[in-house]
């Protein structure tokens, strides 16, 4: 939906209570950093669906109790040291807070 949106970074709003692939939705959306209130409850793949967006940044909670692929999701290639001083990576956190139910906090972290 937003795969290759390298420079959007907007507010959205979206009813996504009856998708089931959420896979690849913001893959390489680089600049991407706003607020996601996704309905997941439906969605059996969330592949690469966060892959490169190294400047997401926001709290994350999605209903993973019918997801059966979760690759790639928050995979971030990091640069070189030697060609670049900034280096964005995310950093999850799992907390179960309810069965079936994933919550990701993500960070930024230099390197």
């Amino acid at each position: 939906m937003f795969a290759s949106a390298s420079v959007f970074n907007q507010p959205l709003s979206l009813d996504t209570s009856s998708v089931t692939d959420v896979a690849n939705m913001f893959h390489r959306a680089w600049a991407f950093n706003q607020p996601l209130s996704l309905d997941t409850s439906k969605a059996t793949s969330t592949y690469s669906m966060l892959r490169y967006a190294s400047a997401f940044n926001q709290p994350l909670s999605l209903d993973s109790s019918v997801v059966t692929d979760m690759g790639y999701m928050f995979y971030v290639r990091i640069a070189s040291r030697a060609t670049s001083n900034v280096a964005p990576s995310l950093s999850a956190r799992h907390r179960t807070q309810t069965p079936g139910v994933l919550s990701l906090s993500a960070g930024s972290k230099g390197v």
